[in-house]
């Protein structure tokens, strides 16, 4: 059950921060054996992710480099509503690694869905001011936005990298800025 399964998370955790030295603990995104595969007898996708959610919210807890986790883990609340929480971690990963234009444009679609202009602003903005040599080589984690509507889809923040991904996503920040702001606030950029 759902229950079992976070307590499951806990005792994991508890096991973890028990840890002396540098730990890697890999999270399946499957399944955990073939008893809880699809179609089998344990099979509960719902019961899983609390658990790994749980196991999650630990070690970003601790972790304060987890970004691919706190990514995951944003977009998983992020789906179920739980959006304060969901834009905390992902303005935690912003701050660990802020040249992923991507994590920035997430960020920003994530507030301006919340309404708060000026937060996604602040990240187009730097989408717009960074400069191809400060980009990573590419990002683990597919920051496409399934089902967001109203063209969310579509915002450049796929896993590409290199100059063409970045001259996108800096042409789509124009777009959201000029789209969102008045005119006179968006006339330098």
């Amino acid at each position: 059950t759902r229950d079992e399964n976070v307590r499951m998370g806990e005792w994991i955790v508890e096991r973890l921060n028990r840890m002396d030295g540098p730990v890697r603990f890999l999270i399946p995104e499957k399944c955990v054996s073939a008893l809880d595969a699809p179609g089998q007898a344990f099979h509960d996708p719902e019961a899983d992710a609390a658990a790994w959610e749980r196991v999650a919210a630990s070690v970003c807890a601790h972790d304060e480099k987890a970004l691919v986790l706190r990514v995951r883990l944003a977009r998983r609340l992020w789906e179920q509503q739980r959006h304060d929480e969901a834009l905390t971690l992902i303005e935690q990963a912003v701050d660990i690694d802020p040249y992923v234009p991507g994590l920035r444009m997430l960020a920003a679609e994530w507030w301006r869905q919340q309404g708060d202009l000026e937060a996604a602003a602040h990240h187009w903005r730097l989408v717009i001011a960074t400069r191809a040599s400060q980009v990573p080589e590419g990002f683990p984690v597919d920051l496409s936005l399934p089902g967001a509507g109203d063209g969310a889809d579509s915002i450049g923040v796929g896993v590409s990298s290199g100059p063409g991904a970045l001259h996108a996503q800096q042409e789509q920040a124009r777009r959201r800025l000029q789209e969102h702001l008045p005119q006179d606030e968006t006339r330098d950029v």
